[in-house]
């Protein structure tokens, strides 16, 4: 299987991490991704000062993957971290937001580098199929549809997901 991907730059710097400025545009990025459709994975990259985080929703949560040695202070154990908050608390994106700071703060990310929160968003699933006596092809949906197209060596079809 395959899948494409749309990148949304949600959160491109140009001040300060620790900016007010730049604290209100990292919140406003992690509000986008919970989804009235909680078995949908909402996934974002979030990167600043040579630290990477892999930031998400999934389940009515909102979660953090640190994969860096996440030392005592920050709940770690020298080894990454993943953390999870409520999606539906209306506080859980200034709370994961108040940890990726603490996090670069203690780590000594200078204050004046930038930030960039890249927003996953799938497009589009190809499937290949394979029958014997049937022949091959492929198998395309887009993200928002259920209605996709088959398409052989022969011709395409239009089908339906079921």
């Amino acid at each position: 299987m395959n899948i494409a991907y749309d990148m949304d730059e949600e959160l491109l710097s140009s001040g300060h991490v620790f900016s007010k400025t730049e604290r209100v545009a990292l919140i406003q990025a992690i509000q986008k991704l919970p989804t009235e459709d909680s078995s949908k994975v909402r996934t974002a990259i979030y990167s600043c000062g040579g630290y990477i985080f892999v930031v998400g929703s999934h389940g009515h949560k909102l979660f953090m993957v640190d994969t860096h040695p996440i030392p005592a202070t920050l709940g770690g154990e020298g080894n990454g971290l993943l953390k999870m908050w409520p999606s539906n608390d209306p506080t859980a994106p200034y709370q994961l937001g108040a940890w990726i700071w603490e996090r670069l703060r203690y780590s000594g990310v200078d204050s004046k580098s930038l930030q960039s929160f890249l927003i996953l968003e799938e497009l589009l699933r190809s499937v290949f199929l394979h029958s014997e006596g049937w022949g091959w092809g492929s198998l395309f949906f887009s993200r928002d549809s259920e209605i996709g197209a088959y398409s052989t060596g022969v011709g395409k079809f239009l089908c339906k997901m079921v």
